[in-house]
């Protein structure tokens, strides 16, 4: 059990007995923030402080705007609702030339070779009771601690599209952009089924993954069964509560804490001398980041209010938090 502090300001428990975090939620990206750098979870998730600029990763403008399509195209084939949605996406996102190409492909293979599949029409058959698109998936999952007791965890994770079909098999689609890799997204795909399972009583063996690569010009689907899933999911319960008694024995972290990984590339810390880090690897005259400014975002009286803060009041542990 951790520090007495610590859990009445990070964790408490509920009428069940269970531990239960008090700030946010879990989510994919939180818990992976986590594992690669403490400070920056700590900024974000516990001090609540976001940059007033959104940083846009052009690479991330493609991905957005083919999930975007995906989202909203109504499976009719009508061209006319096709090249509307087309140029929908193309205008609210920053696109070159090659990346505008890349999404008429990636649209025409949606159109033409995935969405038959994903109805039931391709080698599989099948027939569908049910379909979702960026369906939500809310609410707390239970998971076994080594202590005995048990850790409620609050999710809120969106799924691209959850097919229910009629022989009673759950279908989890979630739309990738890149090297096909289905380990590399293991995690978030346990993270869907677990909740998906757990919040609808439904046997792990009863939901498969598909994950769909519209970039891909051949197997653009790569499938896991739920016979594969299960024997998965264990571990990865373990590896959450593990997580969850990182926060409660652990935070609050500090600005040691910091450590060098891929997620420096996406920070909005980095190049502030909030993140020492990220100034070794960055530099104090990023662009990008010198001349960021931040808040402290809140609810006060069932309002969020935005409070200004700098970099040196967040070294300084002022009283924002």
């Amino acid at each position: 059990m951790g520090d007495s502090s610590i859990m009445s300001e990070y964790v408490e428990e509920d009428k069940k007995g269970h531990l239960i975090l008090k700030k946010g939620s879990f989510s994919p990206s939180r818990l992976k923030t986590l594992e690669a750098c403490k400070w920056q979870y700590e900024l974000k998730y516990n001090r609540n402080i976001y940059p007033d600029q959104t940083i846009v990763e052009p690479h991330s403008q493609l991905g957005s705007a083919m999930h975007d399509f995906a989202e909203k195209y109504n499976g009719s084939g009508d061209p006319r609702h096709i090249a509307l949605l087309e140029h929908q996406s193309k205008s609210k996102y920053t696109l070159t030339d090659s990346q505008i190409e890349e999404l008429k492909f990636m649209i025409d293979n949606l159109v033409n070779n995935i969405w038959p599949e994903l109805e039931g029409k391709g080698e599989e058959k099948f027939k569908i009771q049910s379909v979702k698109t960026e369906a939500n998936l809310r609410g707390n999952i239970t998971l076994p601690g080594n202590d005995g007791r048990y850790r409620s965890v609050p999710l809120n994770l969106k799924i691209d599209r959850l097919i229910e079909r009629e022989d009673g098999k759950v279908v989890i689609v979630d739309y990738k952009k890149g090297q096909p890799n289905v380990a590399s997204h293991m995690f978030q795909l346990l993270f869907y089924v677990t909740t998906y399972s757990q919040r609808n009583r439904r046997n792990v063996s009863d939901i498969d993954i598909w994950l769909v690569f519209p970039n891909e010009k051949k197997n653009w689907v790569r499938k896991v069964t739920g016979e594969e899933l299960q024997e998965l999911v264990s571990d990865f319960e373990s590896n959450m509560a593990e997580k969850f008694d990182t926060i409660e024995n652990e935070a609050p972290f500090n600005e040691n804490d910091a450590t060098p990984s891929f997620l420096c590339n996406f920070c909005p810390f980095k190049a502030t001398n909030m993140c020492p880090t990220s100034l070794v690897l960055h530099g104090a005259e990023n662009p990008e980041g010198k001349n960021m400014t931040f808040h402290v975002s809140k609810f006060e009286k069932g309002k969020r209010v935005k409070t200004p803060v700098s970099p040196e009041e967040v070294l300084s542990k002022s009283s924002l938090w």
